[in-house]
């Protein structure tokens, strides 16, 4: 059941505007956000804030509606690049990070 509310979803998205799929995007994206700089700062990753940059030029570019595919690849590129593999790395993992509250 699943599936088929996935391919409903993509069907219903697919029908919209290139800019309407990239906002659509961009907030799925805030949603990890807050999560993304302390677990960042655990990893010892170079720039904590990169990933928060990155969201602030998508928003700058839509809410401008000067929506470029070009510039959008390469901020994806960038946002993939910002995973790691559970595979790899020395050992960190989420569930032994230090719980905030």
């Amino acid at each position: 059941m699943f599936e088929e509310e996935d391919k409903e979803m993509l069907r219903r998205l697919d029908a919209l505007p290139v800019s309407f799929r990239v906002a659509f995007a961009a907030s799925c994206a805030e949603r990890i956000v807050p999560a993304y700089r302390p677990y960042a700062e655990y990893m010892d990753f170079e720039d904590p804030d990169l990933l928060n940059s990155i969201m602030d030029s998508a928003w700058e570019g839509i809410a401008m509606g000067a929506f470029d595919q070009a510039q959008f690849a390469d901020r994806y590129d960038n946002c993939l690049a910002l995973l790691t593999d559970e595979d790899e790395g020395d050992g960190h993992d989420c569930e032994s990070m230090p719980k905030r509250h």
